[in-house]
């Protein structure tokens, strides 16, 4: 956990405001993003404290694939469609 971190903040439930939608995995959570890019613009992030995407590693491989699922999830559950389109 890094206090300073928004996402840890919010992973945490210390932002107030910011709702945390649905999620089958404990470690992670799924929230709307505060300016949005489009009209289905969420975050999946990881409850644990990661810094930035260069310090992934190899073992982060399986966490970066359910951080997907649950993206996807949350855009089916929101009859988004074309999955094809998704960052």
């Amino acid at each position: 956990y890094d206090g300073k971190c928004v996402f840890c903040r919010i992973a945490h439930r210390e932002e107030q405001g910011t709702a945390l939608l649905p999620c089958q995995y404990e470690d992670l959570v799924c929230f709307r993003d505060i300016k949005p890019g489009a009209p289905h613009h969420y975050l999946v992030v990881p409850v644990e404290h990661m810094g930035n995407c260069k310090t992934l590693k190899t073992e982060h491989i399986p966490l970066v694939k359910r951080m997907m699922e649950v993206g996807k999830a949350v855009l089916q559950g929101n009859n988004f469609s074309d999955l094809n389109d998704v960052r």
